[in-house]
């Protein structure tokens, strides 16, 4: 599998404490009814951007055969703690192959916002497309406009007895471009014990 690097990798801690836990919990409903709910219960799942690994956990933890991919190194180590039953990869959605077929594929969280041309979301698509199984399940979630136009803008900071994490998001609307910047501090115990 190939893989380009990501800007997660110096984030990852901070997004296994902050983001990765909120997200799964509010994935599970949504999870439950349009996707597990049509494999079967050991069936192959494929978390494409997964993070570090809550989701795959939760999957795992039920049952289903569960391979995570992410372009986050850093990220993918996290998810191998996290969910150890789980398989994970470095792995960039525009450029991986499988020779697996999936009941399922998921990437959640907004993860294919990061994807930033119309031809990248494209070879995502055909690389799941070329890993499904025959009548597989794609779920998947996008932020659209709406969402950067009303919440994505200002900053705010995450202060713990072993980490500060400060955020701007901003938006450029002339190019129709969201991004935050993050500033990240450890102490030395934060950093290896996150």
């Amino acid at each position: 599998m190939a893989h380009r690097a990501s800007n997660y990798d110096d984030f990852a801690l901070i997004y296994n404490r902050h983001w990765g836990p909120r997200y799964a919990a509010n994935a599970l409903e949504a999870l439950e009814s349009l996707v597990l709910s049509r494999i079967p219960t050991d069936g192959r799942v494929l978390d494409l951007c997964c993070g570090a690994g809550q989701i795959s956990r939760i999957l795992a933890d039920r049952g289903y055969n569960v391979v995570g991919l992410d372009a986050s190194a850093s990220l993918v180590g996290l998810a191998r703690r996290n969910a150890p039953s789980a398989h994970f990869e470095v792995a960039d959605a525009t450029l991986f192959s499988s020779s697996d077929r999936f009941q399922a594929v998921i990437s959640l969280n907004d993860s294919l916002n990061h994807l930033l041309s119309i031809k990248d979301l494209k070879l995502a698509f055909l690389n799941v497309y070329k890993c499904m199984a025959p009548g597989g399940v794609f779920l998947f979630d996008l932020n659209l406009a709406h969402k950067y136009e009303t919440s994505w803008a200002g900053s705010f900071s995450i202060v713990e007895e072993d980490a500060v994490c400060a955020v701007v998001a901003t938006r450029d609307t002339q190019q129709q471009l969201a991004r935050f910047d993050a500033a990240v501090f450890f102490t030395d115990r934060g950093a290896v014990d996150a």
